[in-house]
C-alpha cells in the first residue's frame, strides 16, 4: 500500500460518517498480517427505500458521497472501472485514488456466489468468507468519539 493510503483513506470513513453511516466494516489484505497490504475492501450498511430502484439509489448516494469528497471517487458502475493493464481486472476510482474498494451494503447481490453452495452473496455475507467459502471475521471501523458532551469535561 502507498505511503499515505491508510490515512488518505479514512477520508472515506468521514464522508460515511458524516452522512450518518456507521456500520462499516473493512477486509482484504488490509485486515491480515500482511506488512505491506496492497488495499482495503470494506462495505457500509446502508438503508434503501423499497419503492426506489437500486441503480437510481446508488446514484443518489454517490452523488451525496462526492459532494463531500476531495475527489469524485463515488461510483459502482461497471462502466467507470479502468484497467491498469490488459490482464488485469478492472478498478473503480476510488482504487487508483486510495486503493479502497468500498460499497454499500443494504441486501442487494454482490455480483459473487458462493464457493461451495453457489448461492448469491451479499456483501455483508461475502466479506465473511475466504475464496474457499470458510469463515472469516472482518473489521468494523468505530467512529472516535469526542470527550466534549459525555460528561467528561471540567468546566
Amino acid at each position: 500500500m502507498a505511503p499515505g493510503t491508510r490515512s488518505k483513506s479514512t477520508d472515506n470513513g468521514q464522508h460515511l460518517w458524516d452522512e450518518g453511516f456507521d456500520d462499516i466494516f473493512v477486509d482484504g489484505s488490509f485486515a491480515t498480517d500482511k506488512l505491506r497490504p496492497g488495499d482495503i475492501d470494506g462495505y457500509f450498511v446502508c438503508q434503501k427505500p423499497e419503492e426506489v430502484l437500486d441503480s437510481d439509489f446508488e446514484h443518489e448516494l454517490c452523488d451525496r458521497l462526492n459532494e463531500r469528497a476531495k475527489v469524485r471517487v463515488w461510483t459502482w458502475r461497471n462502466k467507470d472501472r479502468r484497467r491498469p493493464a490488459e490482464a488485469e481486472k478492472g478498478q473503480l476510482p476510488m482504487w487508483f485514488e486510495y486503493h479502497v474498494e468500498m460499497w454499500p451494503e443494504y441486501g442487494q447481490w454482490s455480483g459473487q456466489v458462493h464457493p461451495l453452495t453457489n448461492q448469491r452473496l451479499t456483501h455483508s455475507e461475502l466479506f465473511r468468507i475466504t475464496k474457499m467459502g470458510e469463515e472469516k471475521g472482518i473489521i468494523k471501523l468505530l467512529r472516535e468519539q469526542s470527550s466534549r458532551g459525555q460528561g467528561n469535561d471540567e468546566n
